[in-house]
């Protein structure tokens, strides 16, 4: 099975390896559907403690828990400005396309891969045998760090140069992280 199989499989969609270079983004449709999801948590939350105003002790929690929807919620809205460009020689942040906005949204970050310090994959399980999942890409060069999910279009393409620059800079990926990479054939 070739690496774009075993990354189609975990994550459940068609994955390809993108010719460079490529602009990064979030799709709306999902940050959509994740954002409304959480306005309903948020809402379910905040109505209960309204609506029927419970004791103390499950009114705490609750408000807690609908605090975490809110925060949910905008971190959606924040990685709708995300947009990165992927060439050979690492990310910069891209044009928006938005009139006024120059580049990046809220990413202004870059990382050349020649500098890249750091480079950790985490996978999270959508169940407990699942194979499907979400891919978590960490990456550090310097002061700049960026963290990166598999929802990110063209992510296949992000994690297929990243892992090459970690291998040409010769850095030691952590026992999860080359667990990781061996499973999807990219050690």
């Amino acid at each position: 099975m070739t690496y774009t199989e075993k990354l189609s499989t975990v994550l459940g969609r068609a994955a390809e390896i993108a010719p460079l270079p490529v602009t990064l983004r979030y799709p709306s449709a999902s940050l959509r559907r994740e954002g409304i999801k959480g306005c309903l948590g948020a809402a379910a939350c905040f109505g209960t403690l309204t609506g029927f105003a419970p004791a103390p002790l499950i009114a705490w929690p609750l408000g807690l828990i609908g605090a975490l929807f809110v925060l949910y919620v905008g971190q959606q809205w924040r990685r709708r400005a995300v947009r990165l460009a992927l060439d050979e020689r690492g990310l910069t942040p891209a044009p928006s396309g938005r009139p006024g906005e120059a580049t990046g949204g809220a990413h202004r970050r870059s990382i050349a891969w020649r500098e890249l310090e750091r480079f950790r994959l985490n996978f999270y399980p959508h169940g407990r045998r699942s194979v499907h999942g979400t891919l978590v890409l960490h990456l550090r060069a310097g002061r700049t760090r960026l963290k990166l999910d598999s929802t990110l279009q063209d992510f296949p393409t992000l994690l297929f140069h990243a892992a090459a620059a970690a291998r040409d800079r010769g850095l030691e990926p952590d026992a999860s992280s080359q667990a990781n990479l061996e499973q999807l054939g990219l050690s």
